[in-house]
């Protein structure tokens, strides 16, 4: 059965998918931004016109990259991949963010991205490499998230805040003060 149809594609290329945005290269009809969050109602988020025939694209970022038969384009794609309120854009790389405040008194934010879904876990080790906290340790959804790293029942002391998936590490140093 199908869902979702573009009206105006009459024969698409190439279609790439990251988060919740398919990208769709349709020949002679550009490119087309794909909401696909709720797979009942996909509904387009933009549209950029090519100069030949869009037969390839990439997505990186905020940033489209297209192969035309006789172009090379690069399109800034962010207003089609931002929410209705324009304040949350598409997550498309891994990564874990400074940690705020730094240094901290008891409590400090945890912030980091993720572009799929991956199991994974946050943890905190002191400078002795011994894990002190587990503040997330299961599956996580694509997108920004973020969590509290709560110091109370350690000493003051420099720490390092881990997160670990299959696909990403990294490593951010935090700095308690009590």
């Amino acid at each position: 059965m199908e869902v979702f149809a573009l009206e105006d594609l009459y024969w698409a290329s190439d279609v790439k998918i990251v988060g919740q945005y398919a990208f769709v290269a349709g020949m002679d009809n550009g490119i087309f931004v794909v909401d696909i969050s709720n797979p009942t109602a996909p509904f387009v988020t933009g549209r950029y016109d090519t100069p030949g025939y869009a037969t390839r694209v990439l997505p990186v970022g905020t940033t489209l990259y297209v192969a035309d038969d006789d172009y090379f384009s690069i399109y800034d794609i962010s207003a089609a991949l931002s929410t209705p309120d324009n304040t949350n854009p598409i997550v498309t790389t891994f990564s874990l963010h400074p940690i705020y405040p730094n240094p901290f008194n008891n409590t400090a934010n945890i912030a980091f991205d993720l572009p799929r879904e991956v199991t994974g876990r946050l943890v905190v080790y002191d400078v002795l490499g011994r894990m002190t906290n587990t503040l997330y340790n299961g599956k996580l959804a694509a997108g920004s998230h973020q969590m509290q790293f709560n110091g109370n029942n350690l000493s003051t002391g420099i720490y390092f805040v881990r997160l670990e998936t299959s696909a990403f590490t990294a490593t951010q140093k935090a700095v308690l003060l009590k």
